[in-house]
């Protein structure tokens, strides 16, 4: 992956509002880009969250497109 890209991260089906606050990201390896989150226990309950990542490129400067690394 091109560590010059920065991944954007958003929640498309579920809101955890503001029980998830983004606190950076960075990448760890030349394919693990790892985001952190502050979380808040503000009495939201979801069973599960659905994670949409975008913005990802190769090295070649492509988008990483869902299914291809």
């Amino acid at each position: 992956m091109d560590p010059t890209s920065t991944p954007a991260f958003d929640f498309p089906v579920e809101n955890p509002g503001l029980s998830f606050g983004f606190a950076g990201g960075s990448w760890v390896s030349p394919t693990v880009f790892q985001a952190k989150y502050n979380v808040a226990d503000l009495n939201v309950s979801l069973p599960d969250i659905d994670v949409r990542v975008t913005g990802g490129k190769n090295l070649a400067k492509h988008f990483w497109k869902r299914g291809v690394g």
